[in-house]
């Protein structure tokens, strides 16, 4: 089976823990990416992501200027190894319902795997299908918030994107964080319904 080391991204984008957010932010725009690593000394102390900084910086109204990598990362990772192979990965991003997983070396971040890396090489496996729901379902299914900031009309779950506190100050700019987060979410369900169906449509023609 394939492992980290054959699908992993290598050229990875990081940050130092003093760079400004607005730094990681642009490193972000310019390279369409979703996260910056943050290493101090060539060790992997933390990662920097897009909602990180919605929720952070931008839904706070703070300056992303003046703000440091080091004050809104997140420090308690997953990460992976160069031989764990794709059934790993995917268990422990659907177990942490993350969609990125840093490879580490010795502490050394040395590549990065994003879920679409995963489907891209094996996307017909039943533990795909499952990361892929677990990834996408709300923490706290049971508990729905409306959130209504200047137009926007959203029903989350707790988890999705912001506690109900934070929506009901969203700026703008955070707002539209949060819209793309719930479209993101809608997506991940509609593409684990279809592999999930293609899955069962192999079974059922491997039992015929």
């Amino acid at each position: 089976m394939l492992q980290a080391r054959n699908v992993m991204t290598g050229a990875l984008t990081t940050c130092a823990p003093q760079d400004a957010v607005a730094q990681a932010a642009r490193l972000m725009r310019d390279r369409n990416i979703g996260d910056v690593l943050v290493t101090d000394e060539g060790k992997l102390v933390g990662i920097l992501t897009d909602r990180d900084i919605a929720v952070r910086v931008t839904a706070k109204a703070l300056d992303p200027e003046q703000v440091p990598a080091r004050d809104v990362m997140s420090v308690r990772m997953q990460t992976g190894q160069l031989n764990w192979d794709l059934g790993q990965i995917a268990k422990t991003m659907g177990k942490h319902q993350i969609r990125r997983l840093p490879i580490v070396e010795n502490g050394v971040p040395v590549g990065i795997v994003s879920f679409s890396d995963i489907v891209r090489h094996d996307p017909h496996t039943s533990h795909i299908v499952q990361a892929l729901k677990e990834i996408s379902e709300p923490r706290q299914i049971h508990r729905l918030h409306s959130v209504k900031r200047g137009g926007l009309l959203a029903t989350l779950g707790v988890g999705l994107a912001a506690t109900a506190a934070v929506a009901l100050t969203l700026s703008p700019k955070a707002a539209g964080k949060l819209r793309e987060h719930v479209q993101a979410t809608r997506s991940d369900h509609r593409q684990s319904e279809v592999l999930q169906a293609e899955h069962n449509r192999n079974l059922k023609r491997m039992k015929d």
